[in-house]
């Protein structure tokens, strides 16, 4: 059993929430964003069209972009602007439901351990799947295996496909070690945990199709120090012949660069962070959930489970809806008035982003919801007191507060030299800062203006 040690970090300790998972009734209108991660999205379909569950919404030409499928039956009633959860300026695409009817749905093509890699990986590639880490390439080029790539391109009839998935850089690497990460990545949300816990065989039947299209030399099974001796986790471990790695309990090590270089020694590289360069991959409980449901039983119709934290008050628990579903209507059945809400942040507290539009859904790169709602605060900061606090916590080793300084006042390739595309947005350097400095966002700030001034040019 391996230790996963951080060397700065701090350890927050955060109320469990309560282990039933309460389902939601179906909203009457559903919202499919035209933009994740990883880029834009162009719609298949024009205001009017019928739509059918697993029809899909909008794709990009490239793999690199995921694209998205209806989770119902119903019509588009139109596009609206809609910013991404990473609040990007972007569009979605808006469905009024209509009646279910019992068949219908564009089934998924199914696989299981029989398939060859290269059915694995294509199904992979159709599902679609979005993630809530910020991950440097989509789950299906990932953990692609080179014999998995050269299976798929011999049997793929898209030759533009084909070769954009070649065109991947270091697609041709080996993945030698696949790490199944059951750590949770922010301190206040317990999802990943939960699922391992709560769904064993789900999670070891859509892990095993992920260790066959990746074809790695070990696996290993990350989970928090009050798994490890959990019996569920004892059962996966030995199920997928995988070791087990239990995490020191600090914050960030349930995140991919943190874990790959704690259980590796090797560092990931900015700003592409592909972990294919280390010749490893990370795979997610939550992307799991979703692998079992898209591979494993063929339905489009994805449902993500996500963690609903109410400031103040403490309270906390899970919910499970389909992608797709507004925030507005996960409010409404918890019976919260939308003008008691001051604030809500998508993605956790120290990684998430604070919103202000309820149209915003839920997709899988949401796997938690903090809702505030107390009085409403107006935000100020200080300057910079030069204390330190946040070099001592921050676990890359950079120096926020002067990032921050130079992202702040627009010196964005100085910024760069410093080491800007290293930070890793864990949020530990706001936390602990004394003048109250929004470091993260004036680093986040300052990638997006890097990212859009290259693109321009």
């Amino acid at each position: 059993m391996k230790t996963i040690s951080v060397k700065k970090g701090i350890t927050i300790r955060a109320a469990l929430p309560e282990p039933a998972v309460k389902t939601l009734s179906p909203s009457t209108r559903m919202v499919y964003p035209l933009g994740n991660r990883w880029g834009w999205l162009l719609p298949a379909l024009k205001e009017g069209d019928p739509v059918v569950a697993g029809q899909l919404i909008a794709s990009s030409s490239s793999p690199r972009v995921p694209g998205i499928r209806s989770t119902v039956f119903g019509k588009v009633s139109r596009i609206i602007k809609l910013p991404t959860v990473q609040m990007k300026e972007g569009q979605a695409v808006e469905v009024v439901v209509e009646n279910q009817p019992v068949e219908g749905t564009e089934m998924l093509t199914k696989v299981d351990d029989s398939s060859d890699e290269g059915q694995i990986l294509s199904a992979l590639l159709q599902a679609g799947i979005w993630e809530s880490e910020d991950y440097g390439l989509p789950l299906a080029l990932r953990v692609a295996g080179p014999k998995s790539v050269q299976s798929f391109a011999s049997s793929a009839t898209d030759e533009d496909l084909v070769a954009s998935v070649k065109n991947i850089p270091y697609i041709d690497r080996p993945i030698k070690i696949l790490i199944l990460n059951a750590i949770d990545r922010d301190p206040y949300c317990r999802t990943r945990s939960h699922v391992l816990l709560n769904h064993p065989d789900e999670i070891v039947s859509a892990a095993r199709l992920i260790r066959k299209v990746a074809s790695p030399q070990s696996v290993i099974l990350a989970v928090p120090s009050n798994l490890a001796s959990n019996p569920s986790v004892q059962q996966c471990a030995q199920a997928l012949q995988a070791e087990i790695a239990v995490s020191d309990g600090k914050y960030p090590s349930g995140l991919e660069s943190i874990l790959i270089w704690a259980l590796t020694g090797r560092e990931m590289i900015y700003p592409s962070k592909n972990s294919r360069a280390l010749e490893t991959a990370v795979v997610d409980t939550l992307a799991l959930y979703q692998i079992k449901q898209a591979l494993l039983d063929g339905d489009p119709a994805l449902r993500v489970l996500l963690q609903i934290n109410l400031v103040p008050g403490g309270e906390s628990f899970m919910i499970e809806c389909s992608v797709g579903t507004p925030i507005s209507h996960i409010m409404d059945q918890l019976s919260i008035s939308s003008d008691q809400v001051t604030k809500f942040v998508l993605g956790g507290r120290f990684l998430g982003y604070a919103h202000y539009d309820l149209n915003v859904p839920v997709t899988g790169e949401v796997d938690a919801i903090d809702i505030f709602t107390g009085d409403v605060f107006h935000y100020s900061h200080e300057p910079c007191v030069r204390c330190g606090f946040c070099v001592k916590v921050c676990p890359v080793s950079i120096v926020p507060a002067e990032l921050s300084m130079y992202c702040e006042y627009k010196r964005f390739e100085e910024a760069v030299h410093k080491g800007l595309w290293q930070c890793i947005e864990c949020g530990l350097c706001a936390y602990v800062c004394p003048a109250h400095r929004p470091m993260v966002q004036l680093m986040r700030y300052g990638k997006y203006e890097l990212q859009f001034t290259r693109v321009a040019s």
